[in-house]
């Protein structure tokens, strides 16, 4: 049941990022809300499974689980090749899952940084798909832009961290 939840949070969230969302670009950036609550939901779930201790609480393949099906509907979505976006969120919310474990701190600067590194992740990610495929996306990689997308991502997720700490209490 908790993996059909997430399934459709993260369909609905892939259909907010493609045809709501990209109606308030800044500067030609939109907000990537899928990355943001898979950064989310990865970063509150390691925090509960690291309070727990329990192994029949929490599904560790949690984490995998996130990262697959915000990948899938996003490739569902995007012309870039198909997997690509699977990958890419998958070893996201591993590396986030890691990252948890060796800094075992669940506040809103640990937060900002695993979003912050997980933005270059995907951007370094989409970058070598399009390398390899031939396509050129190389015009997404300018410095102004990658900050206008790390910033306009931090003024969503921010909050969003705030509002689910806040419900998790």
């Amino acid at each position: 049941m908790k993996h059909f939840f997430i399934i459709i949070i993260f369909f609905f969230l892939v259909l907010l990022q493609t045809s709501f969302l990209i109606h308030f670009p800044v500067n030609g950036i939109t907000p990537n809300i899928v990355l943001i609550c898979l950064v989310l939901f990865t970063f509150f779930f390691c925090k509960k499974s690291t309070i727990e201790k329990d192994e029949g609480l929490s599904d560790k393949n949690s984490v995998f689980w996130f990262g697959f099906w915000a990948g899938l509907f996003l490739d569902f979505f995007y012309a870039l090749f198909f997997g690509a976006m699977i990958i890419i969120f998958i070893l996201i919310s591993i590396g986030i899952k890691k990252g948890f474990y060796i800094l075992n701190n669940a506040n809103a600067l640990s937060f900002s940084l695993f979003l912050f590194l997980s933005i270059i992740f995907y951007n370094l990610g989409l970058l070598l798909f399009s390398v390899i495929l031939g396509i050129s996306y190389l015009h997404l990689f300018q410095l102004n832009l990658f900050l206008t997308q790390v910033f306009y991502n931090l003024i969503i997720a921010l909050p969003l961290f705030y509002i689910v700490r806040f419900c998790q209490k």
